[in-house]
């Protein structure tokens, strides 16, 4: 892994849990999917949302902790009854650990199809250049 790839570290892997003391009042809390994308500007986190919108998104740093929290609503049937529902509802939650070399007071979030792209941008010192050799 390079220094940047480093720069973001995900929190330990955790089974989706569910809250709540019965089963029938159960709420769950999922782990989205990400993939984390090292660009030479900036690291991309995109993140598995589906369900949401995005007023129900919210997405903060604070002392180095990059935090994604998403609730998917439950959709009650009118003038029906469920025979079946698999479909997820409950709460996502995610965090990551950023280091130095992003700039989180730059950071930028942009929700489309149930995918949550996050940008974090480099710090000058982190940029990836290529210096032309002279000679």
């Amino acid at each position: 892994m390079t220094t940047t790839a480093n720069a973001i570290q995900t929190s330990p892997c955790t089974a989706p849990a569910r809250n709540g003391a019965d089963s029938n009042s159960a709420t769950w809390t999922y782990r989205p999917r990400v993939d984390i994308v090292d660009r030479p500007e900036e690291v991309v986190i995109f993140a598995d949302l589906p369900g949401c919108t995005r007023e129900s998104i919210q997405v903060g740093v604070e002392r180095g902790v990059l935090t994604i929290d998403a609730a998917v609503p439950a959709r009650t049937p009118k003038s029906s009854r469920w025979m079946r529902q698999e479909y997820g509802v409950g709460n996502f939650h995610r965090r990551f650990g950023l280091d130095d070399t992003i700039d989180a007071s730059k950071a930028s979030a942009d929700y489309r199809n149930g995918v949550l792209a996050v940008r974090l941008p480099k710090t000058g010192a982190a940029v990836r250049r290529t210096i032309k050799v002279k000679g």
